[in-house]
């Protein structure tokens, strides 16, 4: 009933009186459960109950790092199929793929990068130096320089400030803020 009265207008003192209702009944579930929480606290204070809501606590902090490797894995894959069709043999791409995971590690734009950016490598330039330019690339875009603020609004400011202003004006602002969280 609350779902269909939110889509008309006419139904708006339905979802109303149910929106009272439903805050009542969370009250009084709070009052209960917190007076039986108190009444009844020898059956959950015990070792048993400690295990059993620790347990999965314990369960999802173990399982992270199998989430990262597995990650890893899969964007590494991703990664070697074009290095695999441009190396000449089985030992240069091997060299490619472990130097990549090597140098790179977690940081997954930058291998990406850096393979989408290997295509055009310098047959002279070396391995490790086209992967150390991805690197300082990625610093020098993570670290904006200085803006005196005498001089004016920092560029990254003004163009938010811009891009903000421009949305509140075509009433695109909610896309704006989504947009924004993202990044």
């Amino acid at each position: 009933m609350h779902t269909v009265a939110q889509y008309k207008k006419e139904h708006a003192p339905v979802r109303k009186l149910l929106d009272i209702l439903g805050q009542i009944a969370l009250v009084l579930l709070l009052i209960y459960l917190v007076y039986f929480a108190i009444g009844h606290y020898s059956e959950y204070l015990n070792i048993q109950t400690l295990k059993e809501f620790t347990l999965p606590i314990i369960l999802t902090i173990l399982f992270i790092p199998f989430l990262a490797a597995l990650n890893l894995y899969v964007q590494y894959e991703d990664i070697a199929t074009p290095l695999r069709r441009k190396s000449k043999n089985k030992l240069q791409y091997y060299q490619w793929l472990f130097s990549a995971l090597f140098f790179f590690n977690f940081n997954i734009k930058g291998v990406i990068r850096w393979r989408n950016n290997f295509v055009y490598l310098n047959p002279e330039e070396s391995l490790w130096s086209s992967m150390r330019k991805i690197r300082a690339k990625q610093i020098k875009e993570n670290t904006p320089p200085k803006h005196p603020e005498l001089e004016g609004w920092n560029p990254i400011d003004a163009k938010k400030f811009l891009y903000k202003k421009n949305h509140y004006q075509t009433g695109n602002l909610k896309n704006w803020q989504n947009s924004t969280s993202m990044h």
